[in-house]
């Protein structure tokens, strides 16, 4: 994706490179929509313009919200029988001999709920 941005100085060609270099270092943001938004924010408002496009851009992204990228996978602590003996480790729960894992995940469960 390639933008042409207006800044008072005249149009500023912003590269697919700057625009990887803006994702990488705003990961939680996304870039392309905000440049979208800050084009349509100088088209509606040309008295406005910066004489510093970059900085523009660098505080426009330092404001944008974040949002949660597709890629980002959020795993649960009861989705593994590893990531369960992990938590119940981590709250110092240990599973019983014989105890089966659902019950595990209960006690640890209930043990967070006590906690809370």
């Amino acid at each position: 994706m390639r933008m042409i941005l207006q800044a008072k100085a005249g149009e500023v060609d912003i590269s697919p490179d700057t625009i990887k270099a803006l994702r990488l270092r705003y990961r939680s943001v996304d870039v392309e929509s905000e440049l979208l938004k800050a084009h349509l924010w100088l088209l509606r408002y040309p008295k406005r313009r910066p004489v510093n496009l970059f900085r523009f851009i660098d505080n426009w992204l330092s404001k944008a919200p974040a949002v949660l990228k597709p890629d980002t996978v959020v795993t649960a602590w009861w989705s593994t029988e590893e990531r369960t003996i992990n938590q119940g480790a981590a709250i110092g729960l240990t599973a019983r001999p014989g105890e089966s894992m659902a019950a595990f995940k209960d006690r640890i469960a209930n043990a967070m709920k006590g906690a809370a």
